[in-house]
């Protein structure tokens, strides 16, 4: 976002490589989009790219609903579950529901502090502020006055689906250029989930 990102690029291709020489046995965490298509693993091959439209290993994205159960129930919190998976399930994984790790924990620290101060327990947006927003501004910003997109915004708000073109392979260099970059950005930041 701030112009560094042919200089970066080639930083991390350089760190990466010395990383997985020789190494047959690690897995790299990248974020919300995938990134093997960089050519920053110069010195690997045959990655497996797992993102939210992947079916294996959805499980361990988030929560699922019985470990949120065994969850709860172990801090005494069993009555909010149902009230817990209206607000905070709803991530599709490959085809399992889960929930945000961040909210789910945030949600019993919170509980546990209302309970010892005597306070009551609320169910709040632990996700809010925990990152930034500013590539998702630029695409929104780029397509303004695009009917199109404006018109899915207003069914995804009045709750309705849309269905779009997913790119697998975007990257920073190429997010901007079509809609549907926005559209791949809002359902791998967790803005959007599969129906």
């Amino acid at each position: 976002e701030g112009g560094y990102y042919n200089g970066f690029i080639h930083i991390y291709r350089s760190l990466l490589s010395s990383a997985f020489k020789d190494n047959d046995s690690i897995a790299v965490v990248t974020g919300c989009l995938r990134i093997a298509k960089e050519s920053i693993f110069t010195n690997g091959n045959n990655f497996r790219a797992v993102d939210v439209t992947s079916p294996g290993l959805s499980q361990y994205f988030g929560f699922t609903d019985h470990e949120v159960s065994m969850i709860l129930s172990y801090y005494g919190l069993s009555q909010y579950h149902g009230k817990a998976r209206s607000f905070y399930d709803g991530y599709r994984f490959g085809q399992r529901l889960v929930y945000n790790p961040w909210s789910i924990t945030q949600f019993v620290m919170d509980a546990i502090e209302a309970m010892t101060e005597g306070g009551d327990i609320k169910f709040n947006c632990g996700w809010l502020n925990t990152s930034g927003n500013d590539i998702l501004r630029r695409l929104l910003k780029k397509a303004v006055g695009n009917d199109d997109v404006a018109g899915d915004i207003e069914d995804l708000g009045i709750g309705k689906a849309i269905s779009k073109r997913i790119v697998e392979q975007l990257t920073f260099d190429n997010m901007y250029s079509t809609t549907d970059g926005l559209w791949t950005v809002m359902l791998h930041g967790g803005y959007l989930t599969k129906k």
